[in-house]
């Protein structure tokens, strides 16, 4: 007999052990690309004289209606979640104030501004509190995947 089955996509699975592991660590709907997005249109607005963002002003010199900011903001907040998820090392890199150009400014601003509740953050601190203690888990006695041809460096 089986009786509640869940079938929960990796993303989501990855957060439920995460916050098994981290109950005090909060996941931040804030670099939810959808939230990520105005954040980010924002921000380019503000530092569109910072010498860091010249390529940024350039692009948006001519958009008076900030059609361009705003499409530049949604492209910037996809390829933020995607580095969250498969370069989560390069995100940490930028956190720690490494990295040159506009999207390692733009991402330390972003933390600053959001704190560091990101997936990539939460994942390195679940991963060393696992190396360094045996900890009682409030997880699911067995998980079985399947369909998952590629498996995201965070999963």
């Amino acid at each position: 007999m089986w009786a509640n089955p869940a079938f929960p996509f990796p993303r989501k699975l990855i957060e439920l052990i995460l916050t098994a592991l981290l109950p005090d660590s909060p996941a931040s709907l804030a670099y939810d690309p959808t939230c990520m997005l105005f954040g980010i249109a924002r921000l380019l607005r503000e530092r569109a004289h910072d010498p860091d963002f010249a390529q940024v002003q350039q692009y948006c010199a001519d958009d008076e209606l900030g059609r361009r900011r705003l499409a530049l903001a949604q492209r910037l907040a996809d390829l933020f979640d995607q580095y969250l998820t498969y370069r989560p090392e390069l995100v940490l890199q930028w956190v720690a104030g490494a990295g040159e150009g506009f999207q390692a400014a733009l991402f330390q601003v972003l933390s600053r501004a959001h704190g560091p509740h990101h997936l990539a953050a939460r994942a390195h601190a679940a991963l060393q509190q696992l190396s360094t203690a045996a900890l009682p888990l409030r997880l699911p006695e067995r998980c079985t995947c399947s369909g998952s041809r590629r498996c995201r460096p965070v999963h």
